[in-house]
């Protein structure tokens, strides 16, 4: 019995594209036989679907490199792709798997390892975002959001990935992927604009007080030029410089509270 079910789990692996190696072929024959033991899964699922979701399984608990093609275990396994989803969590759910797919695992099996460190901080923003909203309950476990954190990391390092590929990973349906996308870019305009007027302000500080400092060492250059006679001119000379620091200081002082009553 158990070469016979081999033999039909290493030709349904050929057909996706998979090397049966004998820990996939042995990783999905045992969850085969834990399915036999779930009634309900049994009967609503056919046999080609059944080994078509657990070699999928198999490929991700053995760490199996290769890409499978979505389009590809719909079509062997005679579900469509609303069932085929719904049906590989019954699944896995049954088995007691937990399988998370995060960013690490998404950006591996696409080949994009280059977005990880981005998609990274881009997660990360939008769960801060989150705790100070009324979202502060969302299953950040879910792979919807390392998918679309992913995407939104593709795009701003202009990475090229299949955006089909993302959204079969995020486990949403189209209408669902571009809401949620629509946050996270939201999210990306408004802290690149809050950025930039940062910037923008420290870069107008930073000049005025140069222009302060510059006014102050050119005055001072032509002080020291003029001659002394004496010890008193010197100390005319001292008193003459604070004055005028103070002066520049209290002039920078008034424009920067004239800029923040404009700005409010």
């Amino acid at each position: 019995m158990h070469k016979e079910e081999n033999k039909i789990i290493i030709q349904t692996a050929k057909k996706l594209g998979l090397n049966p190696s004998t820990e996939l072929i042995s990783r999905c024959s045992e969850f085969l036989r834990l399915l036999e033991l779930k009634s309900s899964i049994i009967s609503s699922t056919s046999n080609t679907a059944r080994t078509v979701i657990c070699l999928d399984i198999a490929s991700h608990v053995t760490a199996t490199q290769e890409s499978l093609d979505t389009s590809g275990l719909f079509k062997c396994s005679g579900l469509r792709k609303s069932s085929y989803i719904n049906t590989k969590r019954m699944i896995e759910k049954a088995l007691d798997l937990n399988l998370k797919v995060g960013i690490n695992e998404i950006c591996l099996k696409l080949g994009i390892s280059e977005a990880k460190k981005l998609a990274t901080e881009i997660l990360n923003k939008y769960q801060s975002f989150c705790c100070t909203t009324d979202k502060i309950n969302d299953d950040f476990s879910h792979p919807q959001y390392a998918a679309v954190a992913v995407h939104c990391a593709c795009k701003k390092l202009k990475v090229k990935v299949q955006k089909q590929k993302l959204v079969n990973e995020s486990l949403l349906k189209p209408q669902q992927w571009m809401a949620l996308a629509k946050r996270f870019e939201k999210l990306l305009e408004k802290d690149d604009s809050s950025g930039k007027a940062n910037d923008k302000t420290i870069g107008k500080n930073t000049t005025k007080e140069q222009k302060v400092q510059d006014e102050c060492a050119e005055n001072e250059s032509k002080s020291k030029k003029r001659p002394l006679a004496n010890d008193t001119k010197e100390e005319d000379y001292e008193h003459w410089k604070t004055r005028i620091l103070k002066k520049a200081y209290r002039e920078l002082e008034l424009l920067e509270k004239q800029e923040k009553v404009s700005i409010s």
